[in-house]
């Protein structure tokens, strides 16, 4: 048995956090790091539930009875400090001092240790990193910091000089897929749709599979992009007012739209194998009679809108040239 049981994924990872829990050598301070929904904070908590634990396996993972195993999972432990940000709110210095800075000189209630998750660290102001800063440059000893982020995130050098860290992986997309299929009982199909939408990050997926609109737009994408073929301008437009009516996914959009061109080029450059678990998109890619130069201009139509969508350009104009382009490149009638 492990403390991280049940994390798909990320063996290195698990087996170095795993070995430091069995050997008692544990970091004073940890600092996650990877994209959305990889799974940075079930790694924090399932760490901060065995070095919190009282009567911990031979292994340092929790026993899941104790007194102190039952307060994590109802919330309550009160030798487990949470930090996050509050909304679209920065984690201010106060909140660093106060929650932090001043409760980590306190000794634990009843664990061994004291352990303070702060989710979103690169959504701390620079005072309030510099704050923490003076806590982990002499850290009492029962203190263990667990700090999480998204890579290229704002944290600043000096508290990623006094942390160990650790890069929390994406999974591959049909890890991802099988598992939220299993646990929601969606078809693989569209689990691996938003298991690749969500490139690895299993959270991800499950957040935009439990997302409705995500399937109707996704059905919707494919239409426009199937109906480009010989289309007519009046089509073209009539295809891009109705993608309008999804204004605040336009880079969902573009991104379904590059992953098709994808698709369609790993299915002329590998085979038809890599599809054989998806009946319906192996269909779609064997009806497509696109050259490899048409469906290289197409992700490249896709790319650019992205990157003008991202720049902050109008997202239902960029759309609409995208599809125009496409359109343009297939059969020349723009």
């Amino acid at each position: 048995m492990s403390a991280f049981d049940g994390i798909i994924g990320g063996e290195r990872l698990k087996a170095a956090l795993g070995r430091q829990l069995a050997y008692g050598r544990v970091s004073h301070a940890y600092l996650l790091e990877g994209t959305a929904g990889t799974g940075k904070a079930l790694y924090a908590d399932r760490l901060a539930k065995a070095l919190v634990c009282l009567a911990p396996g031979e292994d340092g993972s929790a026993c899941g009875v104790c007194s102190s195993c039952a307060l994590f999972v109802a919330g309550n432990n009160p030798d487990v400090i949470r930090v996050q940000p509050d909304g679209a709110k920065l984690i201010g210095v106060d909140e660093i001092r106060e929650r932090v800075n001043r409760e980590a000189s306190v000794t634990p209630y009843a664990a061994a240790r004291k352990v303070f998750i702060i989710r979103r660290a690169d959504a701390m102001t620079p005072a309030a990193q510099n704050a923490l800063l003076k806590t982990l440059e002499e850290p009492p000893g029962h203190a263990v910091f667990i700090l999480t982020a998204r890579p290229g995130g704002a944290v600043l050098p000096t508290i990623r000089s006094r942390c160990q860290t650790l890069n929390v992986p994406p999974v591959s997309d049909r890890e991802a897929a099988r598992f939220v299929s299993e646990k929601t009982g969606a078809d693989y199909s569209s689990a691996l749709e938003a298991a690749r939408f969500a490139r690895g990050g299993i959270g991800a997926a499950l957040r935009i599979l439990a997302n409705e609109r995500f399937s109707e737009i996704s059905e919707t994408v494919r239409g426009a992009l199937a109906g480009l073929g010989g289309a007519d301008i009046v089509d073209v437009y009539a295809a891009a007012r109705k993608l309008s009516e999804y204004k605040d996914s336009a880079e969902e959009i573009v991104l379904m739209a590059l992953l098709w061109y994808t698709d369609l080029l790993e299915f002329r450059r590998i085979g038809p194998e890599r599809f054989m678990d998806r009946p319906g998109r192996l269909g779609d890619l064997s009806a497509c009679r696109l050259t490899e130069s048409q469906i290289l201009s197409g992700a490249e139509a896709a790319a650019e809108a992205g990157a003008k969508i991202r720049r902050g350009a109008n997202p239902a104009l960029s759309i609409e040239i995208m599809l125009y382009k496409m359109n343009d490149e297939r059969f020349g009638k723009v």
